[in-house]
């Protein structure tokens, strides 16, 4: 088979780049959260979630790309000192 295309999961090829028990998947699209096909790239326990948009914090999937504590934020606008968000990059 061709591993641009298709892959080898417990000793059957199938369509897809990586696998999640015995399916196969597109790691592009899709990631494997506790065995479990899910649109992502990223897994948050049994959740998955896109980094390009959200984080995980303490467990719970939120819009940011970083945490302070238990709250997300992106470091591109706010920064997080002693455990609290603040605008700016320092």
């Amino acid at each position: 088979y061709y591993t641009s295309t298709s892959t080898c999961c417990n000793g059957v090829i199938l369509a897809g780049n990586a696998c999640c028990g015995s399916q196969a998947y597109y790691t592009s699209t899709s990631t494997c959260c506790l065995g479990v096909i899910k649109p992502g790239n990223a897994c948050c326990g049994s959740q998955a979630y896109y980094t390009s948009t959200s984080t995980c914090c303490n467990g719970v999937i939120l819009a940011g790309n970083a945490c302070c504590g238990s709250q997300a934020y992106y470091t591109s606008t706010s920064t997080c000192c002693l455990g609290v968000i603040k605008p700016g990059n320092a």
